[in-house]
């Protein structure tokens, strides 16, 4: 999108990007960041709260795919750019990244301590889960092409009923894992 595009949108001067940011990467960057922003908001609410770990973690997910995958579909961005190494994106927009993986561990931890979880490996599983929703969120114009029924959504944004299926699926393998019968290992 071109600097005049975006300021025509915004019903400002052009001379304002410049002005307030630098210019377009600029923007960009701080756009992202504020994004980040209001989803750490969102999380502190949830990590802060009463709530069992497993149900801190199931409504973290919620929430967090919901508002990627159906509410802003901007957000696709950030997964894009952080995928891609995170070149274009400021240290605040990074951070978030960083601090969202770091809630689900401590939420992670906190069940495991309680007895809720079993021992794991917290960091990968962090990265993991959020890799899950990730292909979802990038691949959905894939998606879409291959949905011939509708259910997934047009245009942009998931149903919230696809969003909610996603969300249980990953939140149902990794609560409960895949195998019906525990693997044992061998020594």
């Amino acid at each position: 999108m071109s600097v005049r595009a975006i300021v025509g949108a915004a019903k400002v001067n052009l001379g304002a990007v410049t002005y307030h940011f630098g210019g377009k990467e600029e923007l960009f960057g701080e756009v992202m960041a504020r994004k980040t922003e209001e989803l750490r908001a969102l999380g502190t609410g949830i990590l802060n709260s009463r709530k069992r770990p497993d149900e801190k973690l199931g409504e973290m997910l919620r929430i967090y795919a919901l508002r990627v995958m159906h509410e802003d579909p901007g957000l696709k961005m950030l997964f894009s750019e952080t995928i891609a190494g995170g070149a274009r994106l400021p240290t605040a927009a990074l951070d978030g990244v960083v601090w969202r993986n770091r809630m689900f561990a401590d939420i992670v931890r906190e069940g495991i301590r309680k007895g809720i979880f079993r021992k794991c490996d917290v960091e990968c599983l962090s990265w993991n889960f959020f890799e899950m929703l990730s292909t979802h969120i990038l691949c959905q114009p894939l998606m879409e092409r291959i949905n011939r029924a509708g259910r997934m959504g047009r245009g942009g944004a998931y149903t919230k009923a696809y969003v909610n299926r996603v969300v249980e699926a990953a939140l149902d393998v990794f609560m409960n894992g895949l195998l019906a019968k525990p693997r044992t290992k061998k020594a």
